[in-house]
């Protein structure tokens, strides 16, 4: 299975995630860390991706997946996406 697919399959496990976007630096620092959407439904959060292509992908735990993605710009970000139990 691919990093898209697979995405899709874990995202699907929850109704709604927060996408959170990050840059690191050359060493290694966080930069333009910011929440691009707080909790949206599970739909249009692969909506979000769908255009991209996920070069890595890692489940931190039941809760949080981080996620390295290119868009159709070939910029290259980092994404963590974090699900409600999360936050509860």
């Amino acid at each position: 299975m691919d990093n898209n697919s697979e995405l899709i399959t874990l995202l699907n496990g929850e109704k709604t995630w927060a996408i959170h976007q990050f840059n690191k630096d050359e060493n290694g620092n966080d930069l333009d860390s910011r929440e691009l959407f707080p909790q949206i439904p599970t739909p249009l959060v692969i909506d979000f991706f769908a255009s991209n292509s996920v070069d890595e992908l890692k489940i931190i735990n039941d809760e949080k997946i981080f996620l390295k993605a290119t868009g159709i710009d070939a910029v290259q970000w980092s994404y963590f996406l974090i699900s409600p139990q999360s936050i509860s």
